[in-house]
């Protein structure tokens, strides 16, 4: 499914296309000056990396923080806010094909681009240690990236959850004390 999935990206991608024009065209643009403040929809919950871009677009973001990557693209069009930040690509794992998946449903603009480095932590429980962790959760995205790290364990489940923000939160919230999440140090 992810060969086929990723097949259709990339022909959607390739040089010429109409939605590979769109992005050049808004990359290559005079940049938009945004506002110091605004109302901006988010996938995730606080300490996201969609925070961190967020946080490094607008001086005084008010955030929405959406279940999913299409309630994002959904806010924005129904006009819930006038921004939406999701990610797109990333160097290590290669394009996040839902939002391009997305980019295709909805009707937006691409206003500013950011580069992050994504900084993954293990993390878990105080006292927890490597050896007792049987599972571990984050986005697909951080699990990808993460994959050589995780090839190295034994005997762990991998969980994919929405957002790596959400996954720390669900271990600082869990009673298992053999869980561990992929994210941010956020």
């Amino acid at each position: 499914m992810f060969d086929l999935s990723r097949g259709y990206q990339s022909s959607l991608l390739s040089a010429g296309s109409p939605l590979m024009k769109r992005l050049e065209a808004a990359v290559a643009g005079k940049k938009e000056k945004l506002p110091n403040r605004a109302l901006v929809a988010c996938q995730g919950t606080e300490g996201a990396y969609a925070q961190k871009a967020c946080d490094h677009m607008f001086e005084f973001a008010n955030i929405l923080y959406m279940n999913t990557f299409d309630d994002v693209f959904a806010a924005v069009e129904k006009g819930m806010c006038p921004y939406g930040v999701l990610p797109i690509e990333n160097s290590s794992y290669g394009s996040v094909t839902e939002v391009y998946d997305l980019m295709r449903k909805y009707r937006f603009s691409i206003v500013r681009s950011v580069r992050l480095k994504i900084d993954h932590r293990l993390l878990a429980k105080p006292g927890v240690r490597l050896e007792n962790v049987r599972e571990i959760i984050s986005h697909e995205q951080a699990i990808g990236q993460c994959g050589e790290f995780l090839k190295g364990l034994k005997d762990v489940k991998v969980t994919v959850c929405e957002n790596t923000a959400m996954a720390a939160q669900m271990v600082s919230r869990s009673e298992r004390m053999d869980i561990a999440a992929i994210s941010s140090p956020a």
